[in-house]
């Protein structure tokens, strides 16, 4: 790694110098192998304000899209707040679960894990009724749609946003559609409607 040093100073220099002793004293280093950069000066520091709560929430994510989610009916959203993850969705199998949570904790930064993941039988009507649902609204919304899907006992219900309340409604009717589904839960944000966070 290459950092460029502004502003270089008798300080900064001693920072560095300090810094590079203490990584090279055991410093831990995360299962992916580096920690996020944040140069401050050019000095890469652990502490480093930069590491916030929308970086550890992506660095959690990528780390369960990789490991736990496996299939389309494994939906897992992650949600970071002053270090504690909140993991939402569904996933097949207590194991999964709990490797979600396990994998979630390991990342530096968390300080705790709420795994609030639901547990989907290993073979269930709601896993098809959910594959189903999401095809169809793949062919009213696009492939590259962000609205989430979930299932129980023929109830669906929509999380997730879209750009306008006619893609909202446009959602529920695909779902509603959908022969199986017994009522629609339409919880889908619309952006820009002041709704959004």
């Amino acid at each position: 790694m290459i950092w460029v040093m502004m502003n270089i100073t008798p300080r900064t220099l001693v920072s560095a110098a300090v810094v590079i002793l203490l990584s090279g004293l055991g410093g831990q280093v995360s299962a992916q192998g580096t920690l996020p950069e944040c140069p401050i000066g050019g000095v890469p520091l652990v502490a480093c304000p930069a590491i916030n709560d929308a970086i550890i929430q992506g660095i959690v994510a990528a780390r369960l899209s990789g490991s736990i989610v496996n299939s389309p009916e494994d939906v897992i959203r992650v949600n970071v707040c002053n270090g504690e993850a909140t993991l939402t969705g569904q996933v097949r199998g207590e194991m999964a679960k709990e490797n979600a949570g396990l994998l979630a904790q390991s990342v530096p930064g968390v300080v705790s894990v709420s795994n609030q993941l639901l547990v989907l039988p290993e073979h269930s009507p709601d896993i098809d009724l959910v594959e189903r649902v999401r095809a169809k609204l793949s062919e009213a919304l696009g492939e590259f749609n962000t609205v989430n899907v979930y299932a129980a006992n023929g109830t669906v219900q929509l999380t997730g946003f879209v750009y306008s309340e006619l893609e909202r409604d446009v959602a529920e009717v695909a779902a509603q559609s959908v022969e199986g589904v017994a009522s629609v839960q339409n919880n889908i944000f619309v952006r820009g409607s002041g709704s959004d966070f």
